[in-house]
């Protein structure tokens, strides 16, 4: 009684996989604060969006294994730039589940996959890319603005899940990630 939907198969060209000539394991991160004394009625420069990077000075910067928000200095007023490769197993076409709370952006290969920007409770969102097996450049970008920590609840939260070709969703290992050694960490 309903109208037959056509679907039509295409082929998706695979974004190439990079061979970077030196990685060592885990992420690289800039790390920024929105003000130099930040309270929950503050009324000083907050984020509501992702802020620009490229226009702030990071207050330092590190290595983690993973996009990890432990190296934080506070639970408001914060983001996280991580750079490096994730490895995907085999070629094929893969869906990424980022899980934020605030903003959260997803970039591989210098395409932007997921967009899960601006002030919001933690929830999900979901994007594909078709990759050939290997390392693929990622930059991964995280805020938080603000939180009653006078609740018990800490909700400043990232992870990172994927799944394709045989693979089940999980979220990404340790194992997964890379990055070039900078010497800054």
């Amino acid at each position: 009684t309903n109208t037959p939907i056509l679907l039509t198969p295409t082929v998706v060209a695979l974004n190439d996989s990079t061979n970077p000539p030196t990685t060592t394991s885990g992420l690289g991160y800039k790390y920024y604060e929105s003000a130099t004394s930040y309270y929950w009625q503050y009324n000083g420069v907050n984020w509501s969006t992702m802020p620009n990077f490229a226009g702030l000075a990071p207050v330092y910067q590190g290595a983690v294994d993973y996009p990890d928000l432990t190296p934080r200095r506070r639970r408001n007023g914060y983001a996280f730039n991580y750079t490096g490769f994730i490895n995907v197993p085999a070629d094929g076409l893969y869906a990424f589940t980022m899980k934020s709370c605030a903003g959260s952006k997803l970039h591989l290969d210098g395409t932007l996959i997921l967009n899960h920007d601006g002030n919001h409770s933690p929830s999900e969102l979901s994007g594909w890319a078709a990759l050939a097996a290997g390392k693929h450049a990622v930059n991964l970008q995280y805020f938080f603005d603000t939180q009653n920590s006078d609740a018990g609840d800490l909700t400043d939260q990232l992870t990172l899940a994927y799944e394709g070709s045989g693979l089940p969703k999980t979220e990404v290992p340790a194992s997964a990630w890379s990055r070039v050694p900078s010497g800054n960490e």
